[in-house]
């Protein structure tokens, strides 16, 4: 009779481990249809305004994993939009410099403290000129931490002109800014490319939306100071310089003039190009194989079997459009897929990219910043911080509508992109309409786990 018990007891607690199983399959296809379902409403027929989506989706500790894709990946092929189709990730870039950075900190190469006059990576005039505030040279005093930080003072060339910032424009682009000239310019470089005749050649290579950069040009600068098609901090240095916005330190200012100076960094300490630099340390040893850095010199650096999928600037498909984009750079150019970069995010949060979980830890030590969409949050070492009612998040985000973000208390990591400049509430729909249908599906942690989920993680 025991032993018939125990069999019933066993028969049960199989039964009930089977239920526990069917049950949980159940979630996983809810969280799956939902999620399958938020992309197609945000992309579906690939028509205006977004053209094209992919979202992947993982909560390792619930064993779930989905990558959902909508719409046509680029208007010159009609394509669908697959999820092995690689994307342009825009400032989330900021993030994978900063580890490069930080990784050559750890080697003794610098230290976060290490002035820019320190660096030699501008000549004395140049440096003189880089940021001045109320009379003061504070260029050469600006170090690491404060690039990586964005609290320079420096304006961003992208976006800043001399006397205007980005927020004061509905457009979120100053018209003096090597962005708001690109913007100006658009509509024609478009007409001139798709109607054979239109334009000379002299004008079509003039406009800045067909027009290649390199960070800096010494040569150039002693030459001419005033030439701001030289290089980017060429521009910046014609059209920005003695335009300080506060002392070094002192505030917040996002701007890409920080990580293109950054980019320079790396480029000056190891001698290499900042791709080879990006994919030896960063790429290869996390296996992101479909992950490069666009415009670079390396032959492996160029499309490999599947060219990028477009992003959209307002009706016109960049990519297609033949559009260059070099700007960019360590601000914004790297191209990958939204599985490499959940390789990135995760071996972040792991700590594989470093020797020490410090330096991770030094990346995630966010600074308040003023509040961004109604979002309390803050910036640390290449990484934005904000918290949400599904409990904190980080990571970074990109003006061509990406995201790569982790909620650690979660266990949920997003990434993926809308592919359409400025679109903020598109993106934000992909990431909050993801958390909500994994909520919905019953795969997200109960309040009371959290803590101790945000404490394990990393470890």
């Amino acid at each position: 009779m025991r032993t018939t018990f125990r069999s019933l007891l066993a028969l049960l607690a199989c039964m009930t481990s089977l239920a526990s199983a069917y049950a949980d399959d159940s979630k996983v296809a809810a969280a799956r249809a939902g999620i399958d379902a938020l992309v197609n409403r945000l992309a579906g027929d690939g028509t205006a305004p977004v053209r094209n989506a992919i979202v992947q989706v993982s909560v390792p500790s619930m064993q779930f994993e989905h990558t959902a894709v909508a719409g046509i990946a680029r208007a010159d092929s009609r394509e669908p939009m697959t999820a092995e189709r690689p994307f342009y990730i825009a400032s989330i870039t900021k993030s994978i410099v900063a580890v490069r950075i930080l990784q050559l900190v750890e080697a003794g190469k610098l230290s976060l403290d290490t002035t820019i006059a320190q660096t030699g990576i501008l000549p004395t005039d140049a440096l003189a000129r880089l940021q001045v505030y109320e009379g003061h040279s504070y260029g050469g005093e600006i170090t690491v931490r404060q690039l990586l930080q964005h609290r320079t003072g420096l304006r961003d060339m992208l976006l800043d002109d001399r006397h205007h910032l980005s927020d004061e424009f509905e457009s979120g682009t100053a018209p003096g800014s090597l962005g708001g000239i690109w913007s100006s310019q658009l509509a024609r470089y478009v007409e001139c490319r798709r109607q054979a005749g239109t334009c000379s050649t002299d004008e079509t290579a003039r406009l800045y939306p067909g027009h290649r950069w390199v960070a800096w040009n010494a040569t150039a600068w002693q030459r001419d100071p005033k030439n701001r098609e030289a290089g980017l901090i060429n521009f910046f240095l014609s059209e920005m310089d003695n335009a300080g916005l506060f002392p070094p330190g002192q505030a917040f200012h996002y701007a890409d003039t920080n990580y293109i100076l950054l980019g320079m960094l790396i480029e000056q300490i190891t001698g290499r190009n900042l791709h080879a630099e990006l994919r030896d340390s960063i790429f290869a040893p996390l296996g992101m194989q479909r992950t490069y850095l666009s415009y670079a010199p390396d032959p492996d650096a160029h499309p490999r079997d599947l060219p990028p999928a477009d992003f959209w600037v307002g009706d016109i498909p960049a990519i297609s459009s033949g559009l260059d984009i070099s700007f960019d750079w360590a601000g914004g150019g790297v191209v990958t897929t939204a599985a490499d970069l959940n390789r990135f995010l995760r071996g972040l949060q792991y700590g594989k990219v470093f020797r020490d979980n410090a330096s991770r830890d030094a990346m995630l030590q966010c600074v308040d910043t003023p509040v961004s969409h109604g979002r309390h949050g803050g910036y640390g070492l290449g990484i934005r911080c904000l918290e949400t009612d599904f409990g904190s998040m980080w990571g970074h985000m990109g003006a061509w509508g990406s995201a790569m973000l982790l909620f650690p208390q979660q266990d949920v990591a997003i990434t993926g992109t809308v592919n359409r400049l400025f679109d903020n509430e598109a993106m934000q729909s992909l990431v909050f309409g993801s958390m909500t249908e994994l909520q919905a599906a019953g795969l997200l942690r109960e309040p009371e786990k959290r803590a101790e989920a945000a404490g394990a993680a990393g470890r």
